[in-house]
């Protein structure tokens, strides 16, 4: 509810009329099919990693070492404490994987275009790249040792991905 009310003061500071934002199910959108052109969602599906947060709950905490953010001692000990609740131990969210995309994709009628960071293990995006020019998606094992690395990410932002898709077809 927060982040509706911090983006509604966006809205209105910067006089969006035609901006709006809502809380709903992202399974169960409120919105009639085909009711827009474009969505753009950011932060919806952001935590990933199942792996770290089954090695937390085996060891009782004690791997800590392996989400660098947590044991940061630049950070205060609150905010580190706030992080690690807020990405191992949130009891309503559901976890996703770079390698899962295609799959959804595909069931609902979307044709991959390009994700950041890349599906393809070591491949990097670049200033003068075009994001709305396809590239390949990578293989399933390209994507799961993409999704493996970001098992060690964690010095960075882990599972954090941007996917562009072009819708082609009714599902």
């Amino acid at each position: 509810m927060n982040s509706l009310k911090m983006a509604q003061g966006f809205r209105n500071k910067n006089h969006l009329q035609r901006a709006h934002f809502c809380q709903m199910n992202l399974f169960r959108p409120c919105f009639r099919p085909r009711t827009f052109d474009l969505v753009v969602s950011n932060g919806v599906l952001y935590h990933t990693s199942d792996v770290r947060r089954v090695l937390f709950n085996l060891t009782h905490d004690r791997s800590k070492f392996l989400d660098r953010r947590s044991i940061d001692r630049r950070i205060n000990a609150a905010k580190r404490r706030s992080w690690f609740m807020d990405q191992f131990k949130n009891p309503h969210e559901s976890k996703h994987t770079v390698g899962e995309v295609p799959r959804w994709l595909d069931r609902t009628g979307f044709t991959f275009v390009l994700n950041i960071p890349r599906s393809v293990p070591f491949a990097r995006i670049n200033e003068s790249e075009k994001l709305f020019e396809p590239v390949s998606a990578g293989s399933a094992l390209d994507r799961f040792l993409v999704d493996l690395g970001e098992l060690f990410a964690g010095h960075r932002e882990r599972g954090f991905f941007i996917v562009i898709a072009k819708k082609t077809r009714t599902p």
